[in-house]
C-alpha cells in the first residue's frame, strides 16, 4: 500500500507491504539506481547503509510484536532520503509508521513541526519513535530471556542434585 504526504516542497512516500507495480512506481518517478530497486524487492538479512546519487539508502531492523504467535519478530524498514522526498519501505505493516502517518495527516500543526525544515528531520523524528519503541520491545524480551535462564538453572540444579545424591547412594 503506498501513501503519500506532501508538506510545501517536501514529500513522505510510505510504501508497506512494497509489491512489483511500487518498484516501477519508484523507478519511474524517483529514478533510483538499479541497486536500489533490487535491494528493495525483498528483506535484507543485515542493516546497511549506502549512498548513491544523493539518496542516502539504509536499512534498519527493529523487533515487532506479532500478536498472533505472542512474540517479538525482527522488523525492517527501509528508508531512502533525498533533499526533497522521505521514502518509507516495509514488508509487512508497520504500527509506529502508520500512526506517525496518521497524525501527520490529521495535523497541520505536526506537519509544521515534524516536516518544516525537510525529510532530515522527519526521518529524525521517526527513528525517535522506533527506537523508543525497540527499547520497550528490547525489555520484554529481555524478561523473557531471564525467566528462561531462571527455569534452566532451576532445572539444572535438580539434575545436580541426583547426580549427588545418586554418587552418595552408589559410595553406600
Amino acid at each position: 500500500m503506498r501513501k503519500e504526504i506532501n508538506y510545501k516542497n517536501y514529500r513522505w512516500l510510505d510504501i508497506s507491504e512494497i509489491k512489483e507495480e511500487d518498484l516501477f512506481f519508484l523507478k519511474e518517478n524517483f529514478l533510483l539506481p538499479q541497486l536500489i530497486l533490487e535491494e528493495l524487492k525483498q528483506p535484507s538479512l543485515r542493516s546497511h547503509v549506502e549512498y548513491l546519487d544523493d539518496t542516502l539508502f539504509f536499512v534498519s531492523h527493529m523487533p515487532r510484536f506479532e500478536a498472533k504467535i505472542q512474540s517479538s519478530v525482527p522488523c525492517e524498514i527501509d528508508f531512502l532520503v533525498s533533499q526533497k522526498d522521505l521514502i518509507t519501505v516495509t514488508y509487512q505493516k508497520n504500527q509506529i509508521l502508520e500512526e506517525f502517518f496518521s497524525l501527520l495527516e490529521s495535523n497541520p500543526a505536526a506537519n509544521h513541526l515534524y516536516f518544516s525544515k525537510g525529510p532530515g528531520v522527519l526521518l529524525y523524528h521517526i527513528l525517535k519513535k522506533c527506537l523508543i519503541f525497540s527499547h520497550r520491545q528490547l525489555g520484554h524480551i529481555q524478561e523473557k530471556i531471564q525467566k528462561i535462564l531462571s527455569f534452566f538453572l532451576k532445572c539444572l540444579r535438580k539434575i545436580q542434585q541426583k547426580k549427588a545424591y545418586n554418587l552418595c547412594m552408589c559410595r553406600d
